[in-house]
């Protein structure tokens, strides 16, 4: 199986991404391969990790369905999305559903904050 994290990664310093950095390594030691899409402020220009396939720029709308274009056509099996509030652009990260809707494969999505309303 492959996967494909949709997320913050390393070396952008959140629990998230250290989150997604482990739970690749999981998937990695149960012998799975995972990619990362990295949702960042700032593109790394070119230094990226190599399990970085796509970088989305967190306020670029367009990236989110460029991003979309790139996993529907690398093969993946499931997206696996992680969701906080404040890591995705868009008015409470509604640019994320963008891409979750693009998608032909299964989004799993992992909400680590709920709100109560």
């Amino acid at each position: 199986m492959h996967a494909t994290i949709v997320s913050t990664y390393p070396p952008r310093a959140c629990g998230l991404a250290t989150f997604s950095r482990d739970q690749r390594a999981g998937l990695l030691a149960a012998g799975h391969d995972a990619s990362i899409v990295s949702v960042v402020h700032t593109p790394a220009g070119g230094a990226r990790a190599p399990e970085v396939v796509y970088e989305i720029r967190q306020h670029e709308r367009a990236d989110y369905a460029s991003a979309a274009e790139r996993i529907a056509a690398s093969g993946t099996d499931v997206v696996v999305v992680q969701h906080e509030f404040g890591i995705f652009g868009g008015n409470e990260g509604l640019y994320v559903l963008d891409l979750m809707d693009a998608v032909p494969q299964p989004v799993v999505s992992i909400l680590h904050t709920v709100l109560p309303r």
